[in-house]
Parts: C-alpha cells; structure tokens; sequence
C-alpha cells in the first residue's frame, strides 16, 4: 500500500522559481531526465495515497520561466505573488491516472505579470492580478500587448502573418466566477465580464511582402481557443479602435477609427448546448468622431454551425470625414456632402455571404487626385 502524507501548514517567504529551456527542445524538462508527468500530480498520485496540505501561503514570490516554442523565444516573469490555499487536498481514484491538487479556498495576486514572446518582439503585461474561489471573482487593473517595434518597421522585422497591433485596457473585471469548472472542465464560467477604458490600434504595411492566408472569422477564433468559455454578459465601455494601412504605392496610411464604443455581448459561450445556438455582440460608437454607428452580430457558438448574420446602421454625417481613410487607399477626396443614414445587412457562411447596402446623401462631390 502507498503511504499518505499530510502537512498542517506551509508558509514560504520570497520564494523564486526559475527555468531556463533550450532552443530547438520541443519536450523541455525542467530536471535533467525527468519526465513533466513525473514533476505533476500525476507523478504525486503514484507515489502517495492520500496527500494534504491543511494551508500554504506564498508572501512576495517570482516567477522567470523562458522555453522555445516553434523556435521562437518566449519569456514568462511573475512579480509579487501572494496566495492564501486552505485544505488542498490530492486523492487518487481507482482507474484514473492522475488527480488535480485542490483547495477549499484559494485567494491569490500577482503585482505584475509579462509575457514577452516572438523572439522579444511583443510583450504581454498583466499589471494588479486578484483572483479569489470563495468570492468567484477575477480582476485585473491594466491589460496591455506592446509591440517593440514601431508600426512601419514590425512587419519587416518580425517575418509573420501577424499585423502591428498594440492593445491596451485599464481594468477587466468578472463575478461568479466558477473555478472548479475551470479546473477540472477547462472552461472559464462566469455571469459576467466587465472592460472598460481600452483600446486596440493595428497597423497593415501591405509594402512588405506576406504571404498569402485565410484569416479566421471571429466566431471561428472563439470556437478554436484552448479552453471553453461560457459567459452570459460582456460589457465594454469607453473602448477606442483604430486600424492603418499602408497601401502598396503610398506615402502615408490611411486610417480609420471608432470612438467611445460601448459594447455588450450575450450568452458568449464555445461549448453551447444546442448546435444551433448563438451569441450577439451589440456595438455602438462613432465613426471618426462624426458619425454614430450601431453594429449588431449574431454568431454560431457551435464549430459546425456556420451561418452568422451582421447588421450596421448609421445616421447623419459629413462625409469629408473619411478622407483619412479615401485619399491614402483611394485617391478620392471628399470635397463635400452629407450622408442622412445608412444600413447593411450582411447574411452567409465563412464562405459566402449576401450583402445588402442601402446609403442616402445629398451634395457629394468627389475629387480624384493624382496617383
């Protein structure tokens, strides 16, 4: 028979744990000949029949852990982590190979934690991590994805498919949060998710050469991510997005952008219960600071199900304001004239879909400057 181990109480003051990994290993090991299953519960449930730690707490902890994925570096470091586990508790059940170490409590925090990934060319942050099971909560005071390089310069550098894109958002929170669904489903069930104050800016150079892909529909990325998400209410507010592109033959980018967006999404989720069920995101915000604009998506939650419908609806608007956007990418400028409103409607599949487009205006004038 296996022995069982129990332990009233572990308290560990700046502990550091460190990882170095080597480029070109696909299978690191953090120790020299030993498996990864041999450093997890499972290897503890091979050894022990019963193993119990009635509490652990961690004071000012750090985390460096670095490893080579697809040969590319990446770098994780956590600051200032504190945790409070009471009863964790691994008991092995005949059949299985493995059991997760559990607490009837966990509270935890991280000052600062980073990411710094495609051979140090983007770095990830998340700044004043808190997470508590009793509570159900989970928030984060700032959220950012950096780029290091600057926008005209990053495609060149990096050698992929991806775009500039700098991300930013000043606290993310969620409630009735359940961990143990987490834990031992992957799926990351919440009653709601709040964002506010954020902003996404990408940057396309179409002047550097890519090759060719298919970009995934949205709904398509949700269906593919490594863990379930289940999540009734998403609320966003005060976000900021813009998006430039420099065309092939031109001098400066074209741009466009959307301010004060206010979005909320309903039933997110990836692992529905009906194949045919769906989620909506609602947007609404302005269109270069001019124009109020209301987008509405409903989309297949279900891999398989892949019929989406999209409306957008706008009202009155001075059209010379797209001329950051036409005269880069078209070489129109808009001397004039005024949209009263406009609606799409937009119907398919990731691989054909109907529109419908129907503007109204009055007094355009249009210029054609030379290329």
């Amino acid at each position: 028979k296996k022995p069982s181990l129990s332990v009233r109480s572990i308290e560990l003051f700046s502990p550091h744990i460190s990882y170095s990994g080597i480029p070109g290993s696909h299978r690191e090991s953090p120790v020299e000949g030993a498996s990864a299953d041999s450093l997890s519960t499972k290897g503890l449930a091979g050894v022990f029949d019963s193993f119990s730690i009635g509490s652990l707490y961690v004071a000012d902890g750090s985390v460096a852990y670095s490893h080579w994925p697809d040969n590319y570096k990446e770098t994780w470091n956590v600051l200032g982590v504190y945790a409070e586990i009471s009863d964790m508790e691994l008991v092995p059940a005949p059949g299985q190979e493995s059991r997760a170490l559990s607490g009837s409590s966990v509270t935890a925090k991280a000052d600062n934690i980073s990411r710094t990934y495609k051979n140090d060319a983007v770095t990830m942050i998340i700044g004043g991590i808190s997470a508590s099971t009793s509570a159900g909560t989970l928030s984060v005071a700032s959220f950012r994805i950096l780029p290091h390089y600057p926008k005209d310069k990053y495609a060149a550098t990096v050698h992929d498919h991806s775009d500039w894109t700098e991300v930013k958002f000043k606290g993310i929170s969620a409630s009735g949060v359940d961990y143990s669904k987490l834990q031992n489903d992957k799926t990351f069930r919440a009653d709601s998710l709040y964002v506010k104050d954020g902003s996404i800016e990408s940057y396309k150079n179409r002047q550097i050469a890519q090759a060719s892909r298919i970009k995934p529909m949205l709904y398509e990325t949700v269906w593919n991510l490594s863990m379930g998400l289940d999540i009734p209410h998403v609320h966003a507010d005060q976000m900021y997005i813009r998006y430039d592109e420099l065309a092939e033959s031109a001098d400066e980018p074209g741009m466009v952008d959307f301010k004060a967006i206010k979005m909320d999404v309903t039933g997110l989720t990836n692992r529905p219960e009906n194949p045919k069920q769906t989620y909506r995101i609602d947007a609404r915000g302005m269109l270069m600071g001019k124009g109020r604009i209301r987008r509405v998506m409903d989309l297949p939650a279900a891999a398989g199900n892949d019929f989406f419908k999209v409306s957008a609806r706008m009202g009155d608007m001075e059209l010379a304001a797209m001329n950051p956007t036409t005269e880069p990418l078209g070489n129109l400028k808009i001397e004039s004239g005024r949209m009263t409103s406009a609606e799409v409607m937009i119907s398919g599949t990731s691989v054909k879909a109907d529109a419908r487009t129907t503007i109204t205006y009055e007094d355009l004038k249009i210029s054609l400057l030379r290329s």
